[in-house]
């Protein structure tokens, strides 16, 4: 993320995602029709090894 800039998707602030990141992974979202904080959260899990709840919360 660049620095100063505020995502706008709660879940990406839990981590600074590169904004690179960011717009391929609102474009996946649209590709696949889900919604883009799951995607977020799908990734975040794969790549950084985090957890979330069943309502999305970290653990």
């Amino acid at each position: 993320m660049v620095a100063g800039k505020r995502s706008k998707y709660k879940v990406a602030r839990t981590i600074s995602l590169p904004t690179e990141l960011l717009k391929a992974l609102e474009e996946r979202a649209k590709t696949s029709g889900s919604d883009v904080s799951n995607v977020i959260r799908e990734e975040l899990s794969k790549q950084y090894g985090m957890k979330f709840d069943n309502r999305g919360k970290k653990i």
